[in-house]
């Protein structure tokens, strides 16, 4: 059953193009990954499907209820988390089993934390009614979805099976394509070399040969009708060798910024290696009069550290990185500190000085890796546009360039990839493994964060604790569990204890496994 068809649909932004779909569907079973750059309209899309533009060319045509939940939530005093978490269990509520009902969900998992993450997978994977997923979540896309839509270059590319399935395609594409180059650049070396031996041979043909006299010669015709066969096939052979050049594809490579390129502004922020830059004394951490945790042990950031600050919603995380910014956690700060805060929060200065202009004049880096990192973060387009006409979206990964790039020998970067499509999510992997100094990241993204693989300082029982004191209760729980599964077989065995004494016991072996 096709539940959703679209019919000629173009769709323009201001007047620009942004996409044309001949003929698209969604059908039974169908659990769609739509993925694509930032800016290219994956959420025009998705919004068109619900109410069709006035302005917009083409058809809708829906034979269902549309439920939609969008990636910007009204503003509440909840969290981010519980606020996703809300949205889609309402959601979840209105399907009520009907058989009509289409799903579409813009970055569900973004404000997610992975206990919310695996919820929203397992809840997604027992649904059978079609979905439409915006999403760079490549978890989520690999376990629930069957059929991937890529928005690229005004129009809809579609790719059986999961991302995976995609990335797979892609990889045996460039491998079929190199192997085509590679055929196509020999042919081209065997033409070029013709073409060498022809034209040796003209010259050859140029030179009058010993014994036969000029006159003779001349007379012949000899030189003349060989210097124009050969011209003739020379030419030929050039035609070839254009033909096969042409022939061979170069795709564009993404070249990696390597950071190796400083100026003096960074020069300046350096210290020495290994130096002790925040430490953080043991203490209990309020918000609004409320304990949140405890800092359960003496933590302490050093110039090249790089941690992994993890813990569920709500436990307090960047709540941490707020009052770490601004001094208020107790313990020792280095005079040569200079820390940047990113997070999700829109505010800065709406000025009309252009993006470039700003970001140019405040970056510690070269030009060149300025100019990269801003394409790398889709803002090219946005380059000579002043900061206050910039969207949302754009204002949000000017806010995350202008942090990444400014005057700090400490960033904190509180979900950085959030409103970032999957190659710029890449793009700042490789930025923050090659960054020069401290950090402290936050994200629920767990394959960005197992590519980053940090030490992690962990929320967890209310307490924060460094990777040494993780290792050592992992230790202790593990060692716990396999003496409760010890002492539990025993109490199985023997059929004078009662099954609640049997019960109680797995019910702690399940907590510590969780």
């Amino acid at each position: 059953m096709e539940f959703i068809k679209i019919i000629d649909l173009t769709i323009n932004y201001q007047g620009v193009k942004l996409f044309t779909i001949p003929n698209l569907k969604i059908s039974t079973n169908e659990k769609i990954g739509l993925i694509g750059a930032n800016g290219v309209g994956k959420t025009t899309l998705m919004q068109t499907i619900l109410q069709l533009p006035e302005d917009t060319h083409g058809q809708v045509i829906k034979n269902c209820s549309p439920i939609y939940v969008p990636q910007l939530l009204p503003q509440t005093d909840q969290s981010g988390g519980e606020k996703e978490k809300a949205a889609l269990n309402q959601a979840f509520q209105l399907l009520g089993g009907q058989r009509n009902r289409v799903l579409l969900l813009d970055e569900p998992t973004s404000n997610l934390d992975k206990a919310g993450q695996v919820w929203l997978i397992n809840y997604l994977q027992q649904l059978s009614c079609p979905m439409l997923i915006i999403s760079h979540d490549r978890k989520l896309l690999n376990a629930v979805t069957n059929l991937t839509w890529e928005l690229k270059e005004q129009r809809i590319i579609v790719y059986k099976g999961n991302f995976a399935a995609y990335e797979q395609f892609l990889a045996k594409k460039k491998e079929h394509q190199q192997a085509q180059n590679h055929q196509h650049e020999l042919k081209r070396k065997r033409l070029q070399k013709e073409y060498q031996r022809k034209q040796t041979q003209g010259h050859t043909a140029r030179k009058r040969k010993a014994g036969i006299s000029v006159a003779d010669w001349k007379s012949r015709g000899d030189a003349s009708g060989t210097q124009r066969k050969l011209l003739r096939q020379s030419r030929i052979l050039t035609k070839k060798i254009a033909a096969e050049n042409e022939a061979i594809k170069h795709p564009h490579e993404h070249d990696q910024i390597t950071l190796k390129n400083i100026t003096a502004h960074l020069n300046k922020l350096k210290l020495p290696i290994k130096a002790n830059l925040v430490t953080i004394k043991p203490q209990s951490v309020y918000w609004q009069q409320q304990k949140l945790f405890t800092v359960a042990h003496e933590l302490k950031l050093q110039t090249n550290s790089k941690i992994a600050l993890v813990g569920p919603n709500g436990s307090g995380k960047s709540v941490f990185l707020k009052k770490l910014v601004n001094k208020q956690l107790s313990g020792f700060y280095n005079l040569q500190l200079d820390s940047g805060l990113f997070n999700q929060d829109l505010t800065t200065s709406l000025t009309n000085e252009t993006v470039l202009d700003k970001l140019l004049r405040e970056s510690i880096f070269t030009r060149s890796i300025t100019m990269q990192l801003l394409g790398d973060l889709n803002l090219q387009s946005a380059f000579n546009e002043s900061i206050r006409q910039l969207s949302g979206g754009q204002l949000v990964c000017f806010n995350l360039a202008r942090i990444l790039l400014g005057r700090h020998n400490l960033l904190l970067l509180d979900e950085p990839t959030n409103f970032l499509d999957i190659g710029s999510i890449t793009a700042l992997t490789n930025f923050i493994n090659n960054y020069p100094f401290a950090l402290i990241v936050v994200s629920h993204d767990q394959q960005f964060m197992a590519d980053l693989n940090f030490p992690k300082w962990q929320i967890q029982d209310r307490q924060l604790l460094n990777g040494a004191y993780l290792q050592a209760n992992s230790d202790n729980r593990a060692e716990e569990i396999a003496l409760l599964k010890f002492k539990r077989d025993q109490m199985i065995a023997d059929p004078s204890v009662e099954l609640k004494e049997i019960a109680a016991i797995t019910q702690r072996i399940n907590q510590l496994t969780k």
